[in-house]
């Protein structure tokens, strides 16, 4: 998700308008024509991460993705210090969504570098708590070792 974009991040409790779901559904068409499927993320910055209503307000954008036939999701936390809430709510999120879409595929992007994190209360509490259908990546330097050609675009 581009990080400038005020509906993934800073702006994301408000529905998207109507000129942006009709960009995203010319997107869509364009890649599906091409073969390739596209997935787009939330980033729920300043999220009161206990409060029931802030994972339904992320449900219900999410879900208004989901309609336009989209099957992978992520919710990314990068940028912003890490809570162990982050996982809580993301598990929520995900298992209120697989209640509707039991074909998505959804990834968590935590808020740490995994390499700077290591040992922390952070990735033990992710790697026991995050619901096990999420996929969980890396960031950071750690991508150049995944990815050692072509990685200019990390720096």
């Amino acid at each position: 998700a581009p990080k400038d974009d005020d509906a993934f991040r800073k702006n994301w409790r408000r529905p998207l308008r109507k000129d942006e779901f009709q960009g995203l559904y010319r997107l869509i068409q364009s890649a599906k024509s091409r073969g390739i499927e596209i997935a787009w993320t939330l980033s729920p910055l300043g999220a009161r991460l206990r409060d029931p209503q802030e994972a339904r307000t992320a449900v219900l954008k999410l879900k208004s993705v989901l309609n336009l036939g989209i099957r992978k999701l992520a919710l990314a936390f990068d940028d912003v210090d890490p809570e162990i809430k982050q996982i809580d709510f993301a598990n929520r999120v995900f298992k209120s969504l697989l209640l509707d879409y039991p074909d998505l595929e959804m990834t968590f992007v935590p808020a740490t570098y995994w390499g700077d994190a290591v040992p922390s209360l952070y990735l033990d509490y992710l790697g026991r708590r995050l619901d096990l259908r999420f996929r969980a990546y890396p960031r950071g330097r750690e991508l150049k070792e995944l990815f050692p050609t072509n990685t200019s675009w990390l720096d």
